[in-house]
């Protein structure tokens, strides 16, 4: 069986943003609001690869 609930599938993944910068499948997960940097660099959105998973799915379809 497939997981078919991963964050590349998920209404909060965030694609664009990161990919562009990284030049790969890397992502920003929108569903809670940035996190406060260890580094004083603000605030930061979670980084998440396409194929990890949490219990906050949401699907785009």
């Amino acid at each position: 069986m497939v997981n078919e609930k991963v964050c590349g599938s998920c209404g909060f993944y965030d694609l664009e943003k990161v990919a562009q910068e990284k030049g790969g499948a890397i992502g920003i997960c929108r569903f809670s609001p940035p996190k406060p940097s260890a580094d004083d660099r603000g605030a930061l959105w979670p980084m998440v690869k396409a194929t990890d998973w949490c219990g906050k799915f949401i699907s785009l379809k």
